[in-house]
């Protein structure tokens, strides 16, 4: 759920600095983001990252948590992409940490759950 009150900003961000809001990511789908990409020539990587934006909320410490492609985003880091966009639907740096999470998970933004399906506390995220 996007809020209504604000558009959405466009970011530029290091990679290696977003945070994920799902707990676990498939390596299969990776390892296809990942030679997806390397089977791309250097226009084309260009032209992908121009336009591929990672839906981001600003959360604690001002910190941006990514809330989608958190496949996509490990293949760049492990091919060594250090920047992309970012939209950034929402600004709730402004809650407490496990009010934050709530909220994501309200909006479906969120998924905490582990690669077995088991639910896991929010308080394993302090810090990523």
């Amino acid at each position: 759920m996007l809020n209504p009150t604000r558009n959405p900003s466009l970011v530029r961000a290091r990679l290696e600095r977003l945070r994920p809001t799902q707990m676990s990511a498939g390596y299969a789908e990776v390892e296809l983001k990942r030679e997806q990409w390397n089977a791309m020539k250097g226009r084309e990587r260009a032209a992908e990252l121009a336009r591929h934006v990672f839906p981001s909320v600003l959360g604690p410490d001002r910190a941006h948590y990514i809330i989608d492609h958190h496949h996509l985003g490990i293949a760049l880091i492990e091919s060594g992409v250090r920047d992309v966009w970012l939209a950034e639907l929402d600004d709730l740096s402004w809650l407490e940490l496990h009010v934050f999470w709530r909220t994501l998970e309200f909006r479906s933004w969120a998924h905490p759950f582990d690669h077995r399906g088991r639910r896991r506390s929010q308080r394993l995220r302090r810090g990523h």
